[in-house]
């Protein structure tokens, strides 16, 4: 997050850096945090990081990835169910998909 950036201006501008598509926040899906995800990168710096994750929309479905991003894809649910990702991002997307408050944990 840049300085004088707003929490939501810095969601669009990542994606869009990231991926080349310009997308438009829905809501906020929830704050995830999990002890089970921890990184340490020795000589005492360890930290746990925390996701704030937002439910967004695009009007284009064609994206193109930058030297950040090591891959990225439109999967369905059952494809997404069988992939190798980070703690939290299948329940992050399981929260999405619900009619419901935000989540918070």
């Amino acid at each position: 997050m840049k300085v004088g950036e707003s929490i939501s201006d810095c969601c669009k501008r990542e994606i869009e850096e990231e991926l080349d598509i310009r997308v438009e926040i829905k809501k906020v899906v929830g704050i995830y945090t999990t002890p089970d995800y921890v990184f340490d990168f020795g000589k005492g710096r360890v930290f746990q990081p925390f996701v704030v994750a937002f439910l967004c929309s695009s009007a284009s479905n064609k994206f193109a990835i930058n030297e950040e991003s090591e891959d990225a894809g439109w999967f369905s649910l059952d494809e997404i169910s069988k992939l190798k990702v980070v703690p939290n991002t299948k329940r992050i997307v399981n929260h999405s998909l619900k009619k419901t408050d935000a989540f918070f944990d």
